[in-house]
Order: C-alpha cells, then structure tokens, then sequence
C-alpha cells in the first residue's frame, strides 16, 4: 500500500511539475509576440476564422453552381497562376512601396473585393474572375513575412510562427459554425453568407493593420536610398541575385524541392478532399458533417504546437520536420483506403495531419526566414514563392482529371508527391549553421 500511495504521490507531482512547464512555455510563446508581430497575429483572426469555412465549402460551393471535377481543377489552376505572377511582381512592389504599403494595396483588392465577387457569383466566369482578384493577395507574401518578423529577434521566430499557427488553429473551432449556417440556409446560400461575411471581416483588418502597423527598417531605409525608382535593369540585377544566393545554398534549395512536393501534394488534397467526402462516389458524407474533421485537426494541431514546438531547438529542425512530413504522408495515404460511409478513418487522418502539419509548417517556414540575410529577404522569398507556385499550377487540374476517374486516384497522387518529398528531406537536406539574419 506504501509503495502504490509514493507511486501515486509522483505521478501527481511530474504531472503538477509538467503542467507547471507547459505554463512557462506557453508564457515564453505569448512573450515572443510584440510589435507587428502581436497586431498581425491578432488580427489574423479576422481572416482565419471565416477563412477556415471558405477552405471546407468553396470545392462545394463551386459543385453547387455547376462546376464539373475538371473545370474546378481549371478554376483552382487559375488561381495558382495569378499566385505565381503575384508572388514575381511581390518582392518587386514590397522594395519599390514599402512592405507595409503593398501589404494593406494587396490585402484590400485580394479579400474584400474578390469575396464581394463570390457572393454574387453565377457561374463559372464570376468564379474564375473572383479567383483571379482573390489570388493576387500572394502579392503581399514576401512584405507580410517581412513585416511579421521585424521586431523578433531569431531565437524567438519559431515562437512566433507558433503562436500564429495557434491563432489559424482557434479559428478552425469556428468551423462547426459553418456547417450549422450550410445546414440553416442550403449548401449555396450559406456560402454567399460566407463570402459576405468574410469581406466585413477582412475589411476591419485591414483598417486596423493600416493603423497600427510598423514599416520595416529595410522597406524604410530602401525608399529612402531610392529603390522605388530603380531602373529594370537594376530589378533584373536583383532577381539573379536572389537566384544567385538559393542556388549557392544547397541545404535551401533541396528544401526549396521539398517543400515544391508537399505543396503540389496538399493543393492536390486541399482541393478536393472536401468534395471527396460529401460525393457518393467518395464517402458519401453529409455536407454539415464535413466540419468535424478540421475541428478534430485543429485541436491536435494546437496541442502539438503548444506541447512540443517550444521545446524543438534550431539543431534539431531536421528532425522534427522530417517527423511532421511522416505523419502528414500517414494522413493522406488513409483517404485511399477509407470505407464509404464512415468517419473513422478520415478522423485518424485528421489527427495525423494536424501533428504533422503542427511539426513541418512552423519549423519550415522559421528555416525559411533563418537562411535570409535581412537585406535580402523581400526579394529572395518572391523568388521562392514564386518557384514553388509555378510548379504547383498543374497540381488541381492533375488531381481533378484523376478524380474524374476514380476519386481515389487523387489521393494516390497526393500520397505519391509527399512520399517523394520525404525521400528528399531525408536524402538532402542538411540545415547548415550559418547566421543569416
């Protein structure tokens, strides 16, 4: 009895002292957070939370009006081309107007104006040209990371990209809130509502970031030294640099493929997993019941992100992404075998994906910004961006050929890609040591 009374009395006192550590580290996450880095991460409510329904309805939505597996393809396809020359032209604007600047322009024309669009879409050419609008948002990619991370030094930027995937996470509880306003309304309607609220939303935050933002130093000292009116000879200068400097870190540009693959895969899967579930040649779901699976992911995420993410020192980014892109690999290959008219499966999925994502996305995007020398890095990030977007322009209209056929067949490809990165990651990439900035 002794013995099971001091077993009991240490259980209780590691768990008290383990609780007591998650305290200081999630204090530790939430100290990280000041200057455009809190103002972006809080208002990143005003976009996530509706943001989170639009990413489950808007394959639906687009079924509903008409759309054919292959045209949405097309419409999504369309989309990932404008990203690829938004995210050329970003790094560009961000050192001709400033990071801020082209920030709030892109914010504007990209969310409230191109969800106005969708609301009051008929058919497919109001959806491809609210998709157009919508995805010269990517713009603001290289601005916005430069603007996140101004006032954090590097030791603190895993946290804060933590902390923001945490905020993403708490957005994706709202999801169910989406699938009640589907069920009240109908499957278009309650997506009209959608698109509507989410312009009042996105409006707000963009008046509040334009309030309380901060310029970067290097946007402001750039305007100054008169980068805005460089000639094109110089911009052309600057993007062979940019070329110049991934192509001399080779840890970076295996990455760089890395994260090419697990891009194109999750396009692949983000674009049709949601009509894979209510389709009765898929699971044949009901369409209100979708939003538990991002819930389910959301939580897992969250806990993961708040548990572990803290802990992972800079040495050991390989492995943790590497262990991220196991499970999210895990994840996609259960949508294959999944019976119809069940949940269980797609709810592993769920869990497995939101650990896995929890791992890799942080972890990638820190190393990202970590192999930047600061000077460098609105340009270098447009390239990146620009390279990987590129490459993911077949990805939607690959996936909705092969769900034209069998909808599984989507998600063999889905898993094939992310098999392939997984062998890259492991075969490739050595984070190397330096001090970029």
């Amino acid at each position: 009895m002794n013995f099971l009374n001091d077993l009991l009395a240490s259980l209780i006192g590691r768990t008290a002292r383990f609780i007591d550590l998650q305290k200081l580290k999630f204090r530790e996450l939430a100290s990280s957070l000041a200057g455009n880095a809190r103002v972006m991460t809080l208002t990143e409510f005003n976009w996530a939370i509706p943001l989170t329904w639009i990413a489950v309805y808007s394959p639906l939505f687009m079924k509903g009006l008409g759309l054919s597996s292959v045209e949405i393809g097309l419409v999504i396809g369309l989309g990932i081309l404008t990203q690829a020359l938004a995210a050329a032209l970003g790094g560009v604007l961000a050192d001709r107007w400033g990071h801020k600047r082209t920030l709030i322009i892109f914010d504007a024309l990209g969310w409230p104006v191109a969800m106005v669009l969708f609301a009051f879409a008929q058919n497919i050419w109001w959806i491809a040209a609210a998709t157009v609008i919508n995805n010269l948002c990517f713009v603001v990619a290289p601005g916005w990371q430069c603007v996140f991370v101004e006032h954090t030094p590097k030791t603190k930027r895993a946290n804060i990209y933590a902390v923001y995937q945490i905020v993403i996470n708490l957005s994706n509880l709202a999801v169910p809130l989406a699938g009640l306003i589907v069920g009240r309304l109908g499957l278009v309607d309650g997506c009209r509502f959608i698109f509507a609220f989410t312009a009042v939303t996105t409006t707000a935050g963009i008046l509040l970031r334009l309030a309380k933002l901060k310029d970067t130093k290097a946007s402001i000292a750039g305007l100054k030294a008169g980068t805005a009116r460089q000639p094109l000879s110089r911009e052309i200068t600057e993007f062979k640099s940019a070329f110049s400097f991934i192509r001399s870190n080779s840890s970076f540009l295996w990455f760089i493929a890395v994260q090419t693959l697990v891009m194109f895969g999750l396009v692949m899967w983000g674009t049709y997993y949601p009509i894979f579930l209510a389709d009765k040649y898929g699971l044949g779901l009901s369409a209100s019941a979708i939003p538990v699976f991002p819930f389910v992911f959301s939580i897992v995420m969250m806990a993961v992100l708040l548990l572990f993410i803290p802990h992972v020192r800079n040495s050991q980014f390989k492995r943790f992404i590497t262990i991220g892109l196991f499970l999210v690999l895990a994840a996609m290959a259960l949508f294959i075998v999944s019976p119809a008219h069940t949940m269980s499966f797609i709810l592993l999925a769920s869990v497995l994906n939101g650990a896995g994502t929890a791992f890799f996305r942080p972890l990638a995007d820190t190393y990202n910004i970590n192999a930047i020398p600061e000077r460098a890095r609105a340009r270098v990030l447009s390239v990146l961006n620009t390279v990987i977007i590129l490459a993911t322009i077949p990805a939607a209209p690959l996936a909705g050929k092969l769900y034209s056929y069998e909808p599984r067949y989507a998600f063999a490809a889905v898993t094939l890609f992310l098999f392939l990165a997984l062998i890259l990651l492991l075969a490739g990439f050595r984070p190397n040591k330096e001090k970029a900035g």
